[in-house]
């Protein structure tokens, strides 16, 4: 009986360590860190103060040390690992295009993180050029639209929304600290 039972361990392993059979982990979740708008470094991406509930409007705010400004990628389904979610640090929630809408300028809010529908999932891109260096966008996967500052605004308190992706708009490109690469579609 003994033999048997390793013959069954060992061929196991076989079929799961054979070129061609093993299955693509996921990334793990990032580091906690600031997401900053590329058009403002000053600024993060902020939970107003420290709200922990649903639909809460999501905006900037000047970069400070707390967890309401720090946020991680994670990949919530294994078998999409390119479909991410942005959670943040201090309320565990996730950023959220508000009631799914897939309007211009719907607002960003933050909601219970979950794969029960998409507007809570989104898409990395890099982005690199000799003034910048490594910069990301991030599509909503239902609506198509990127995260982006309302109006390129530099002040506290601009919300974050969801608008058409456009080159020359520094308000939807994003500094992370950690390489997104692994997460990039």
């Amino acid at each position: 009986m003994k033999r048997f039972l390793i013959a069954i361990v060992v061929g196991i392993v076989a079929v799961v360590t054979s070129p061609g059979t093993a299955a693509h982990a996921a990334p793990g979740p990032t580091p906690y860190g600031f997401l900053q708008p590329l058009h403002d470094t000053t600024k993060c991406v902020d939970v107003p103060n420290f709200a922990t509930g649903n639909n809460v409007a999501i905006d900037q705010w000047t970069c400070i040390a707390q967890t309401n400004v720090s946020w991680r990628i994670e990949v919530p389904d294994a078998d999409q690992p390119t479909h991410v979610w942005i959670r943040s640090q201090s309320s565990k929630k996730c950023l959220t295009v508000l009631g799914g809408s897939t309007a211009q300028s719907a607002q960003i809010v933050q909601y219970t993180c979950t794969t029960a529908n998409n507007n809570g999932l989104w898409w990395v891109t890099k982005n690199h050029d000799s003034i910048h260096n490594t910069y990301w966008d991030f599509e909503n996967v239902h609506s198509l639209k990127v995260l982006n500052i309302q109006g390129a605004s530099h002040a506290n308190g601009a919300k974050l929304i969801q608008y058409s992706w456009g080159a020359a708009s520094w308000n939807n490109f994003f500094y992370f600290p950690t390489d997104l690469t692994p997460y990039a579609s």
